[in-house]
């Protein structure tokens, strides 16, 4: 058995060329009328990854070249899997760093030097700023402190404990109220004709602007649909496929590895403890009790993460 974290999972479909996917059937038991093709295959890659990652391996994955963009501290990295469902390690936040351009400007190799230079500093960084400030500026004459990025502070939310039931209820009235929300105004009716498969224009420039209003009115109008209805839609249908095909994220590790996952070496360690100790018990039916008794689960993700 092996474990993966929702993060992870999303990197799994990252890497996958998603426009490649060809998959006909629909991403919920009602269609869902403002999701564009895009956003469709990437829903269903990760409903392919959790019933049937070999499946998904051998019959759709297509990976796509991945490239250091020096832009963060730790980019590149092979994530891990986890052997132990009750490692610690499941349930830490992602945290990373973003290189400031005064280095990211003077190349790679300045960027692998700064890499391995905050990594000695980082618990500075993390318990005393103002100190780690004075050092990137007696290293490197900076006095921009890089954005620590939390992806728990994002609009990411907990859905642990929820039965299927109870998702179909809450993605149901979501639907609903992105309905309503359509027929609420001449305005939000004019602008989703037009664009409600194409809120990613939020984030991006649009050209041929054929609404009643202005770029930066449709753009604020898009934002604002993405984030409340959108987004969170996507996060529901995730987590009614996790809950409904592999609640436990548990996935075949020789597939991961090829996938570029290695194996957590914290799960090595606790294993090696409970070798040495008489009051935990490994077998299948104790990691059941585990599951059962125990609140492991982190399943946040940063919605704006999402590659779709």
């Amino acid at each position: 058995m092996a474990y993966i974290t929702m993060s992870n999972l999303n990197r799994i479909i990252q890497k996958s060329n998603i426009n490649s996917i060809e998959l006909n059937s629909e991403i919920y038991k009602n269609p869902i009328f403002f999701f564009n093709n895009y956003e469709k295959k990437g829903l269903l890659a990760i409903r392919e990854v959790l019933r049937n990652l070999e499946f998904y391996f051998d019959k759709i994955y297509i990976p796509i070249v991945t490239v250091d963009t020096l832009s963060y501290v730790y980019e590149g990295q092979k994530p891990s899997y986890h052997k132990a469902l009750y490692c610690e390690k499941m349930k830490l936040d992602f945290k990373n760093f973003t290189i400031p351009k005064e280095i990211k400007n003077k190349g790679k190799e300045a960027v692998v030097e700064f890499r391995t230079w905050f990594e000695s500093v980082k618990d500075i960084y993390e318990r005393d700023p103002e100190n780690f400030v004075s050092r990137l500026y007696s290293k490197y004459k900076i006095v921009t402190n890089p954005k620590a990025i939390s992806r728990q502070n994002s609009g990411a939310y907990r859905m642990e404990n929820y039965s299927a039931n109870m998702i179909e209820e809450l993605i149901d009235e979501k639907i609903k109220q992105a309905g309503q929300y359509y027929y609420q105004s001449p305005k939000n009716t004019n602008i989703l004709q037009h664009y409600s498969k194409k809120s990613y224009l939020a984030y991006k420039e649009i050209k041929d602007n054929t609404t009643d209003y202005s770029d930066n009115e449709v753009k604020d109008f898009l934002l604002n649909y993405d984030q409340v209805y959108k987004l969170p839609l996507k996060k529901m249908l995730i987590e009614y496929y996790r809950i409904k095909f592999n609640p436990y994220l548990d996935l075949n590790s020789s597939i991961l590895e090829q996938l570029g996952f290695r194996s957590c070496l914290s799960c090595i360690d606790f294993h090696l403890m409970l070798e040495d100790s008489d009051s935990i018990a490994t077998s299948d039916g104790n990691e059941k009790l585990y599951k059962e008794k125990i609140n492991l689960y982190n399943f946040d993700m940063e919605i704006d993460d999402l590659p779709f």
